[in-house]
């Protein structure tokens, strides 16, 4: 939001003669005009007043404009208010929330970029961001108040925890279904015969390779490195 666009927001909700809000005030107009080019003043203002400056974010208020950081957001980007569409599962989803974390990519195909944490306060979910992009959002809006950024931080938290906790379940499911077979995880089997249940109720004779903690790889041609993976769970006897 600019100098220009932020003062003719702020006129429109406090003007007496352009609104019947709660806000309209003749010394709020008369204030706002004092300080038509100082854009912190006005932000501080509007913050103080209650004042939504953007509808699309349901009453959350920013104390800064976009284009102090907008340039270089890497440099400022943790409590940046961003609007960003995302692909997930085939569905296009409308992000508007807080970024709450940042970390340089070392490893992988996205070496070199950044991996950011974002808070979406309409859905109360984290979302996790790739990008090797400079300017990665399609907008920034503002900066969070701190509160606003603690709440992103605590959901992040939880996140996490709940993440650990799903991650520590299916590995006790593992455990279980390796000791029903009498195998073991992390161990080169090479030519063992067992069967593998698969969608639709088959049963199919397959050769087992070789195991990790969750799964079991068995040769089938045309995969990479001839192996295919598939769940412990799936296997349901060993010859």
């Amino acid at each position: 939001m600019n100098d220009k666009s932020l003062f003719r927001e702020m006129a429109k909700q406090v003007h007496p003669d352009m609104t019947n809000s709660e806000f309209a005030s003749g010394s709020k107009m008369r204030e706002v005009i004092a300080n038509k080019n100082n854009p912190h003043v006005l932000l501080n203002l509007a913050r103080h007043w209650g004042l939504d400056l953007n509808g699309a974010f349901d009453g959350f208020k920013f104390d800064r404009k976009a284009n102090d950081f907008a340039q270089n957001v890497y440099e400022t980007v943790v409590g940046a208010i961003i609007r960003h569409t995302i692909r997930y599962k085939r569905k296009i989803i409308l992000v508007r929330g807080v970024i709450v974390g940042i970390r340089e990519i070392t490893k992988g195909y996205s070496r070199g970029g950044r991996e950011f944490k974002i808070y979406d306060f309409a859905s109360n979910q984290i979302w996790t961001m790739k990008s090797n992009n400079k300017t990665p959002f399609d907008k920034i809006v503002g900066m969070a108040e701190g509160s606003l950024v603690d709440d992103g931080l605590a959901r992040f938290e939880q996140s996490k925890q709940y993440k650990k906790a799903v991650a520590k379940t299916k590995q006790v499911r593992a455990d279980s279904n390796f000791e029903r077979l009498g195998l073991q995880a992390n161990k080169h089997y090479g030519s063992m015969s067992v069967y593998v249940k698969y969608k639709g109720g088959m049963v199919k004779k397959e050769t087992l390779i070789r195991t990790t903690p969750k799964s079991a790889y068995v040769r089938c041609y045309g995969y990479k490195n001839n192996e295919r993976r598939i769940p412990i769970a799936s296997v349901v006897d060993t010859e």
